[in-house]
């Protein structure tokens, strides 16, 4: 006899890669120059307005203030915080409202 039992569909929603391009473009150029680098960690804002090799990081406002208010003092602490913050999250869809919280991935 076949199972007939049905179970509803689910879905798992992520964030682009694309999202957060300009914040892998921001910690590449700080990679490759120390100055730079420097700059990020010590004056996160000037770095920031300044950008690098007359380059200029679109970042969200969001991305702006996480950057400023971190005091980290290793930039391998920075993406690592920025990671953790501003990290890939999934949610799962499920068609019963009620029961969505369980199911939430974080």
């Amino acid at each position: 006899m076949l199972n007939t039992n049905i179970r509803p569909l689910s879905l798992v929603v992520r964030e682009s890669n694309e999202e957060r391009l300009e914040l892998s473009r921001l910690l590449a150029a700080a990679t490759v120059n120390q100055e730079f680098e420097d700059l990020l960690l010590n004056e996160p804002q000037v770095a920031l307005q300044q950008g690098y090799q007359d380059e200029k990081f679109l970042l969200t406002q969001e991305e702006r203030d996480l950057i400023m208010s971190i005091h980290a003092g290793s930039l391998a602490e920075l993406a690592q915080i920025l990671v953790r913050t501003l990290g890939e999250r999934e949610y799962i869809r499920y068609p019963y409202p009620a029961q969505i919280e369980q199911y939430l991935i974080r």
